[in-house]
């Protein structure tokens, strides 16, 4: 979908700052994904300044993700559409620049319904802000991962079906699905539902590393579903989807256990 079915899945390591950039290189890692907002927060001369050190890192930033700052809500009464777009446009020209192909929205709070009323003219609202997103974003060749959250998260696109819905009826070609391991338990994902939508998942991530450390210590067993811890289960999911994209680990991942998580990978 994003021009790299030939290319083997890669690691990331998710950072919030500009700080711990460094880090995450030292720790053997070759994609860094930051949040939209660390870019966002730079005025024009700073960000000329910090484009040129990134780009010189070495480093990948092919993923980046929360497209819109803490706070926002698309899908409250009121939200400007047209203002917003306007701030994406700039988003996604910067984050372009610094080799972005993957931009993810996983962001619970920016889509939350209001508890009755105007529900359908609001999701009307939100499927339109989306395919202005993505046509955006197909301009940059970028493909835009909308995730499904659970109930604790969101009260609106709760499962991958409901997601792939959306995605079918905005019909942008670079609009794609980003799972998370914790989706699995949070919106009773079931396997055959990955596999099913299996061509929709363009990103991946692993919200905790104690299973998979837990599981180095084990021997490895075949994968059956309900033995598996899960992100060892997560992990044979993508592997049975012949998943070749990024799976990003969460911010306090190190060296080893970025060593683990490929360990874990090529025995699953």
């Amino acid at each position: 979908m994003n021009g790299e079915a030939t290319m083997n899945m890669r690691w990331a390591k998710r950072v919030d700052r500009f700080l711990d950039i460094g880090q995450a290189k030292e720790q053997g890692f070759q994609i860094v994904q930051l949040p939209v907002a660390e870019i966002m927060r730079l005025d024009d001369r700073a960000f000329r300044d910090v484009k040129i050190d990134l780009l010189e890192s070495g480093l990948s930033f092919e993923v980046f993700e929360s497209p819109l700052p803490e706070g926002v809500n698309t899908t409250e009464r009121g939200f400007n559409i047209y203002a917003w777009i306007e701030y994406l446009k700039k988003a996604i020209g910067r984050i372009s620049e610094l080799g972005c192909k993957t931009l993810v929205w996983g962001d619970g709070q920016a889509r939350i319904l209001p508890e009755e009323g105007e529900a359908t003219v609001l999701k009307e609202n939100f499927n339109q802000f989306l395919f202005m997103v993505a046509e955006i974003a197909e301009k940059k060749d970028i493909v835009f991962c909308l995730e499904p959250l659970g109930p604790k998260k969101t009260n609106f696109l709760n499962s991958l079906e409901e997601v792939a819905s959306v995605l079918g009826s905005v019909g942008k070609k670079n609009l794609a699905i980003t799972i998370a391991s914790s989706d699995i338990i949070e919106t009773n994902m079931k396997i055959e539902d990955i596999v099913h939508y299996g061509d929709l998942i363009a990103h991946a991530y692993l919200d905790s590393l104690e299973e998979v450390a837990g599981s180095s210590r084990r021997e490895a067993a075949s994968p059956q579903a309900l033995s598996m811890p899960n992100d060892i289960l997560f992990l044979s999911i993508l592997k049975k989807i012949s998943y070749n994209k990024v799976i990003a680990l969460p911010n306090n991942a190190d060296s080893e256990t970025l060593l683990l998580c490929k360990e874990a990978w090529n025995r699953v």
